[in-house]
Formats: structure tokens, sequence, C-alpha cells
């Protein structure tokens, strides 16, 4: 009996209202939902997605096309649907098509408003395409790499309203204007365009100026990336988006005017940019993007006005000059890395709001001239890297209401408020002297490492209860050769690995509550006279006293039940007191490589 064939339309709704069903009883509706459209006859070809989440205006979910597989048996001509699964089909994804070489022909539906970056990227013998004629962005690179391009003359292209690029190679002394005229070397706007397309002169490294329409609106993505001989641009009042890359890699760009009507910019907008002096961010851009002016090594003031609210990362990583920077008080946060490696930054006052709580993650570390920052009583944390490798570094100091100091210039002072250090957070900085608050539980890993001038650590005592440092991580002291005495309070219970390694530490005494000794506690304390270990000790690890010269006495409690190997190698003037009366077995083979003098059954009056 011949089996029954499978409707296949039958087939399609009951997997799109099953997935629809899943989707409903997950909770992902607010997530973008793939679908290949295995079973559409001739479209197996197409992957596309669409959004549950309404945005402003829309009223249904609309499709986006993701990919067309490049080896696939897409049709050379190629009309893309107007709606899948009954949803309109308004955008051209990211290189949707791109390397889809067979290509020849493409014909879009009135609802497609949006081309993405690379969506006909090196679609070779793509010759003919009917444009949407709703067309409101098209990305960068989007048909380079197609005959359709190559056909062009040399000049503007404009799709639909839009400019998309300029055809052809610029000579060197072209400069840009809007209106119309026979200047010599000279281009033209229309002088009433209010968007400039991505990409739009990218690579045109004979551009040396541009002045924009007043009417203009947006400058889109890339459009004067790797114009290296621009020196001057107009940017009018009234635009209000600048998008990624748009300046990035313009080194001879001097000055920049940011308006006032400015809202929003992309990543990486001003990059590798040349701009001398200063730059004013607007109160109306309320968030500076990602590497937004990495690498202006000639600009040295930066003014952030009021209205401002964040500085993303990296933002002004590697500006070399930099020397001035004047916070406003709406600013909340400042990203991770957002002034590193600003070599020439001397001093600088932190914004005020009170959200203003976290000095990020690596924000001035490599910073070499810093010395002094000033905070107020906002801040609650100090992440990692915070003020790595600032070797100048000596005064963090807290300021009142009034912008007057509250604590001394030559120290650092960590606000009561602070309850979290982040690792290696003053590692490599010059500071000598720190005074850490009762609120800290934990001393981070690396958190003063090779902090060459530290001699004073200062632990505060809550005025109520117990103290609240419980933990210091491994190499908290590590390399501080200036460092010659440290107390820690009993609460301590844990303490990492080389935690005073090639330290100045001449004394120590353990906190009650340390049951074992890690590896390269104290490696290399060549200044070591005295040490003291707690009643409770169970192990000493491996060369946790390697190299201590002048230590000439250790008290092993009884309680220590473990030695590993080479604990105390290359200690030769050391005599170890053992109260123990013979070696437990699990002490190591090697625990006394050296051999060093043994009391067993030591006490306290021989």
């Amino acid at each position: 009996m011949a089996k029954k064939p499978i409707d296949k339309k039958k087939l399609t709704k009951w997997i799109v209202s099953g997935t629809c069903v899943l989707a409903a009883l997950t909770g992902i509706y607010y997530y973008a939902i793939v679908y290949l459209l295995a079973d559409y006859e001739n479209m197996a070809y197409i992957t596309f997605s669409y959004n549950l989440t309404m945005s402003e205006g829309q009223t249904e979910p609309e499709v986006i096309i993701d990919k067309v597989n490049a080896n696939s048996s897409y049709p050379a001509r190629f009309r893309i649907p107007g709606e899948l699964l009954g949803y309109k089909v308004t955008a051209i994804g990211d290189q949707a098509f791109s390397l889809c070489t067979r290509l020849t022909e493409v014909i879009m539906p009135e609802t497609i408003n949006y081309i993405g970056d690379g969506a006909f990227l090196n679609c070779e013998n793509l010759s003919k395409i009917r444009f949407s004629p709703n067309i409101e962005f098209i990305g960068t690179d989007a048909l380079t790499g197609t005959a359709f391009l190559e056909n062009q003359a040399d000049g503007f292209l404009y799709i639909g309203d839009s400019l998309y690029t300029y055809k052809g190679t610029l000579p060197v002394g072209t400069k840009v204007k809007p209106g119309s005229g026979s200047e010599a070397n000279t281009v033209y706007l229309d002088d009433t365009l209010t968007s400039v397309g991505s990409g739009l002169f990218k690579n045109q490294t004979g551009i040396v100026s541009v002045e924009f329409p007043e009417t203009l609106e947006s400058i889109g993505d890339s459009v004067f990336e790797n114009c290296t001989n621009l020196t001057s641009v107009i940017i009018p009042d009234g635009v209000t988006s600048i998008g990624q890359y748009a300046f990035s890699n313009t080194s001879s760009l001097a000055s920049i005017d940011l308006p006032s009507s400015l809202k929003d910019m992309g990543i990486y907008a001003f990059q590798n940019s040349g701009i001398i002096g200063s730059v004013t961010l607007p109160g109306s851009l309320t968030v500076l993007p990602v590497g937004a002016f990495i690498n202006n090594a000639n600009l040295d003031t930066l003014i952030v006005s009021e209205g401002v609210q964040k500085i993303q990362d990296y933002a002004f990583q590697d500006c070399s000059a930099l020397e001035n920077i004047t916070f406003s008080s709406t600013v909340n946060w400042l990203g991770t890395g957002a002034f590193l490696n600003n070599t020439s930054l001397v001093s600088v006052v932190m914004p005020k709001s009170e959200d203003f709580s976290v000095i990020g993650e690596s924000l001035f570390m490599g910073n070499t001239s810093l010395e002094s920052v000033y905070i107020y009583s906002n801040i609650t944390s100090i992440r990692k890297n915070a003020f790595r490798d600032t070797p100048a570094f000596k005064s963090l100091v807290l300021l009142n209401e009034s912008d007057v100091a509250t604590t001394a210039e030559d120290l650092v002072t960590i606000p009561n408020t602070v309850t979290a250090i982040g690792d290696f957070a003053f590692s490599g900085s010059g500071l000598s002297a720190v005074i850490i608050p009762a609120m800290v539980s934990t001393l981070s890993e690396g958190v003063f490492k090779d902090a060459v001038n530290l001699a004073s650590v200062d632990i505060l005592l809550p005025m109520i209860g117990n103290p609240r440092l419980l933990t210091v991580k491994s190499a908290a002291f590590s390399g501080c050769v200036s460092l010659t005495s440290l107390v820690l309070p009993n609460s301590v219970t844990a303490i990492g690995d080389s935690f005073l390694r090639n330290s100045g530490i001449t004394s120590f005494t353990f906190p009650t509550g340390i049951t074992t000794i890690n590896e390269y506690s104290f490696s290399g304390c060549s200044d070591l006279t005295s040490i003291t270990l707690p009643a409770g000790l169970v192990t000493i690890k491996s060369y946790s006293f390697q190299e201590c010269d002048a230590l000439t006495s250790i008290v092993i409690p009884a309680s220590t039940m473990y030695i590993y190997d080479y604990a105390f190698i290359g200690s030769t003037n050391l005599t170890i007191n053992a109260e123990i009366a013979t070696k437990p077995l699990n002490w190591k083979t090697n625990w006394n490589v050296d051999n060093l003098p043994v009391v067993w059954g030591y006490t306290s009056g021989d």
C-alpha cells in the first residue's frame, strides 16, 4: 500500500505553530527567533529572524534576512520576499548575501528600509539591483565588490534619497562643501542633505577639509575612516548622531567641535585622530561610547559638560598628552580603561555625583605621571588594576561637599565607604602609606604587589563589632621592598601564596586563626629576622621560607602535621625548633633539604 504523501503546507503550519507555543512556554519572546526555511519550496537557502519585542512605532514583528547560503542553490535572479511567515521583510542584515557569486540580479520589495554592512559584499556578478524606494540606511561596504558598483560612473552615488558613497578616487587637496559651484579640487554635497551614509568617503586620502550643509542631522559609520590628510571638519548644530569609526584614523585632523545637539556617537568614532588641544563633550551626549577617542596622542584637555553621564571603556586610552580633565557632576560611570596609559596626567578630581561609586577596572593603569587623585565619599569599590603601574602615584585624597581635602595629601586614604578593592588595584604604584578601611573583608590578589615605596599599612578596625578582614590573597604585598612591618588582625583566617615574597619585612606575627602557610609566603625576604607562627598551624607548604638569610630561629608548633618539600631551602642560618618530639610521618622527605639544625621537643623555656 502506497504511503500517503506529506502535505508540506500543513507540516509547515504545524512546525510554526509548535515553535510559537514553545516560545510562549519558555519565555523567549524577548529574543530573536531564527528560522531556516527548510519547508518552503525553492527557499531553503534563506535564514531570517525577527524580534517579538516591539520598537517605537512598530505594530508587529518585522523580519530581517540574516543569511543566504552562498553554497546553496539560490537563484541568480533573486526576488526578496515581501513577507515571511506573514510578517513584513524590512531589513537585509550584515553580509546577508556576501560571496553569493552566482547572483546577477536582486529585486527588493517596497518594505525594505535597511541594508546592513557588507550586505552584498563581493557578489562579483551582481550587476542589476532594483532597490526599495523606502531605503533609509545603507551600511558600510554594502555594495563593495559588486558589478553594480563597478558599472557606476565616478561621483556621488545615491540610492533613493540616501547618499551611499563617492565612487572614484579624489585627488589630494580635495575640499568637500555644501551647495554647488566650480571651485577647483572641490566636491559639493546637496545643501538639503540630512544624512551622510556609511563609508561615504572611506579611504579617500585626498580629502583635506569638510564643511557639511546646515540641514545635516546624522553622520554615518566610517564616513571619513582612513582619510589621513583630513585636517578640518565643520559639523553644524543640528547633527544628532555620529556613527562608529566615522573619523577613525584621521591622523591629520587637528580639531573638532562637537555640536550641542549631538545625542549619539558610535564606537571608536575618533580613534587614532590627530586632534590637538581640547575636546568638549556636550551635555546632550549622555553616553560616550567605547574607544571614542582612543589613541589621540595630541589631545591635552577634556571638558565633560553637565548632562554627560557615562564614559565607556577605553574612551581615552593612550591619549599620551592628556593632562587636564574636568568632570561634570552628572558623570556616574567611567568604564574599564577609560584613561588607560595616559602618561601626562598628573592630577585629577573625580566626579562628584552621588551615583558615581566605582573607580573602574584599569581606569588609570599605566598613568606613569599620575601623582594625586581626589575623590568624594560616594566611592564604594576600587576595581582591579585601577592604579596599577602608576609609579608616581602617592595620594588618594578625600574631599568634602565643599571640595576641601579632609585627608592628608601624602598618603592613600581609602574611604570608609569602600567594601571591595580589586586584584592588583595598587600594584606597581608609588604609594608610600595606605589606610585600609574597616569595611574591607578581602585584600585581593596582588593588591599592593611591587609597590616598592610602600612603608606603612594601617588596617582600621571597626568602632563596634569584630574586624571584617578575613582573607589576604596571593602576592598581596609581594615585592614591597620598603615594607618592614605589617600587622594583620586576628580575624584573618586565610593568606594566599607569595604573601610577602621578596618584601622588606623584618618581623611578622601570624593571626591566630591561620592554619596554612602557603608557597613562597616569605621567599626572598632577606631581612626577615623574627617570625611567630600561630599555635594552631597545620601546614607549611613548599618554599614558604626560601632564602630568608637573616632568619636564625623558627618555632614549629606541635599542631603542625604537614611540612612540604623545600619549605626552608636556602635559609642557611636557620635553626628549626620543633615542639613535637619526633618528625611526623606527613612531613615530606625533603622538608629540610639543607639539613638545617633541628631541636626536637622544643619548649619556650629552652
